[in-house]
């Protein structure tokens, strides 16, 4: 594992780089659809989601983030969790997941994701498939859930 990447908060000016992220790992399309949703986390709405990114020597190779889920009260999604495909498998999904679940352990009831690689979220964090649910811009079609006041630490 390389030396860990530098995790904060997006910043307005990071969001070209972002839909460069969201392409290279999605679609152009679905960098398109992704950019509403990262310019939501600067608005002024009360639902407002947070997204955190990965630098690693000055160049943003990452990002995630979580907002409130219209579910119910207690329930966050996480989501756009994506690395750049050249620096992936240095841990630095996992830094950002874990910086996502920091903020999130103490306020959530439970934090959900869909996503193509369940192995990744059950081993890391011990998220539980719930199902699947078919999805037409390979965002993955499993269904997690992670309950942060029931988890046992590994």
């Amino acid at each position: 594992m390389s030396a860990p990447s530098n995790i904060r908060p997006m910043r307005l000016d990071d969001m070209p780089a972002c839909r460069v992220i969201a392409a290279e790992c999605w679609s152009r399309f679905t960098a398109q659809v992704a950019e509403p949703e990262f310019r939501e986390a600067f608005a002024s709405s009360a639902w407002r989601p947070t997204f955190y990114i990965a630098e690693r020597h000055g160049a943003v190779v990452g990002m995630a983030g979580y907002g409130t889920s219209w579910l119910s009260y207690g329930i966050y999604n996480l989501f756009w969790v994506a690395v750049r495909p050249h620096v992936q498998g240095r841990g630095i999904a996992r830094q950002l997941v874990d910086q996502c679940l920091a903020d999130l352990f103490p306020i959530a009831d439970a934090v959900m994701l869909m996503t193509g690689v369940p192995e990744f979220y059950a081993r890391g964090w011990g998220f539980e498939s719930i199902g699947t649910v078919p999805q037409s811009e390979g965002f993955g079609d499993t269904l997690m859930v992670l309950r942060p006041n029931l988890r046992v630490a590994a």
